[in-house]
């Protein structure tokens, strides 16, 4: 699934990249229980270009539960 993020970085540069994650997923897609979805990982490919974090990496990440999966794929064509 791809899609514009807004980057919520702190003042230091860094950001919750799980919090980023759901709150994508509940406005993108429209996912009203994303807080309960549970992730095994979740992290950010490649190094950051600059200091404030707002270069737009990857992020990637594995569900814990298969149904949230398919879920979430299933809502992947309203992008």
């Amino acid at each position: 699934m791809q899609g514009k993020i807004q980057n919520n970085a702190t003042s230091t540069g860094r950001d919750n990249t799980e919090e980023v994650l759901v709150g994508f997923l509940e406005n993108v897609p429209g996912i009203e229980d994303a807080k309960n979805i549970k992730f095994h990982w979740i992290h950010r490919l490649g190094k950051s270009k600059n200091d404030n974090g707002d270069d737009g990496r990857t992020i990637v990440g594995l569900f814990l539960r298969f149904s949230d999966k398919e879920r979430v794929s299933k809502l992947g064509r309203k992008l």
